[in-house]
């Protein structure tokens, strides 16, 4: 059995609107892929992702088919088995840094001589989601970079501890970054390891369960919906005046999730935007949240 599975999704990337690639993201993380990376070649739209070798193939072929009775545009859908040492040598070799902002820049923990004159992340983001090469990543980025006195703070879906790492090099004192993924868990420490703030975060497997309040902020890239139905978590964990920062999630996608939050005090002053993607920036009230039919 081979240690790992490569999944291929591919589809046209002049009819790959924001939209279907936001679906596809969704098929393939419901499979079970903790980091998906994304490249436009040939004008074509490739997501992949590497899966256990354990996973049985008429999993994946079930699942193929359940994309092709839903997804309305045509996509090619395929895996084959791969050593894990060859995956992450062949990865490592095309990933580069990524400037994000005025201040941040991401850096490959392999490539030597990181710029001076900006905050480095240094990332070795293993299989779990967060490279900076997603926008919503950059877009949680450059909303950190906007808030002046970032405190305590929860990265809710941590995936490599990229924005929990930025949260602390940005100034916040304490975080907490929780994940529902074993192997997210693994990189969020290992990351902190690597720029020697272990000490100064709690990481645990679960959700805003592992959480407690009050704190002056959260971050959460994850998905649209499941910010909207954590909206009463979020009102939960950040005291009144403390900040939020919302994404994976459509600009289309957008107003559904700033009424859930509204609902529970939610104050939206900014949404960042990145192609298709949006950022949610804004700070929680002291008023009550608006009952059911209120």
């Amino acid at each position: 059995m081979a240690e790992l599975w490569q999944v291929q999704v591919e589809t046209a990337a002049d009819g790959a609107d924001g939209e279907v690639e936001e679906t596809l993201y969704w098929y393939l993380s419901e499979l079970g892929l903790p980091h998906v990376e994304r490249q436009i070649l040939a004008g074509r739209l490739v997501l992949r992702g590497y899966l256990s070798g354990e996973t049985p193939e008429g999993v994946m072929e079930r699942w193929r088919e359940h994309i092709r009775e839903r997804l309305t545009q045509k996509a090619e859908i395929g895996w084959y088995a791969v050593e894990r040492r060859d995956w992450q040598a062949a990865w490592r070799e095309q990933w580069r840094p990524i400037f994000v902002g005025e201040r941040l820049v991401i850096w490959p923990v392999w490539l030597p001589d990181p710029p001076g004159d900006r905050l480095v992340i240094p990332l070795d983001p293993g299989m779990a989601f967060g490279t900076g090469e997603h926008a919503t990543t950059r877009l949680c980025l450059r909303a950190l970079e906007s808030v002046p006195d970032l405190g305590t703070f929860a990265d809710v879906g941590c995936g490599s501890g990229v924005l929990t790492v930025a949260a602390l090099k940005l100034g916040a004192g304490r975080g907490w970054a929780v994940d529902t993924d074993d192997l997210a868990v693994v990189s969020t420490r290992k990351n902190l390891e690597i720029s020697g703030l272990e000490e100064r975060v709690t990481v645990a497997r679960g959700s805003t369960e592992q959480l407690s309040g009050p704190l002056d902020g959260v971050v959460s890239n994850i998905l649209a919906e499941v910010i909207a139905n954590l909206a009463p978590e979020f009102r939960r964990l950040v005291h009144p005046g403390g900040w939020g920062i919302f994404s994976g999630l459509l600009l289309t996608q957008a107003p559904r999730v700033v009424e859930a939050l509204a609902g529970q005090g939610f104050a939206l002053s900014e949404t960042l935007s990145e192609g298709d993607w949006a950022c949610l920036v804004g700070r929680f009230s002291a008023d009550r949240p608006r009952s059911a039919g209120s």
